[in-house]
Formats: C-alpha cells, sequence, structure tokens
C-alpha cells in the first residue's frame, strides 16, 4: 500500500498544471514522507522478518 501511495502521489503531483503545483507542494511532501517511511519499516520487517525497536519506536512517535 505504501508503494501504491507512493505512486499514486508522483501520478497527482505530475498530472497537476504547473500554476497550481505550489499549492500541493507541501501536502506531497508530507504524504511522500510518510508513505517512504512506512515503505522503509515494511521492507525492513520483511527483509530481517522482525522489526527493529528504534525504528518502530521512531514511528510511534512520530504518529502521535
Amino acid at each position: 500500500m505504501a508503494l501504491l501511495g507512493l505512486v499514486l502521489l508522483e501520478q497527482v503531483y505530475r498530472n497537476s498544471r504547473e500554476q497550481g503545483r505550489y499549492a500541493i507542494k507541501f501536502l506531497v511532501l508530507a504524504l511522500g514522507l510518510m508513505f517512504s517511511y512506512d515503505l522503509f519499516i515494511f521492507s525492513q520487517a520483511l527483509l530481517l522478518k522482525g522489526l527493529d525497536a528504534a525504528t518502530w519506536a521512531a514511528a510511534v512517535s512520530w504518529s502521535r
């Protein structure tokens, strides 16, 4: 879902008019960071067969 979110977010930004891109710039940046961090956490969990405690703690404290 995180990868799909990144692809869709890129399409929204790319298909917006150049005059209106400044209006969605911060939304795209914030959602892109959230989707990227989710992708990092899930890929790390899949590759290492578990979650790193520090990475998970950063995700939990960031979402509050």
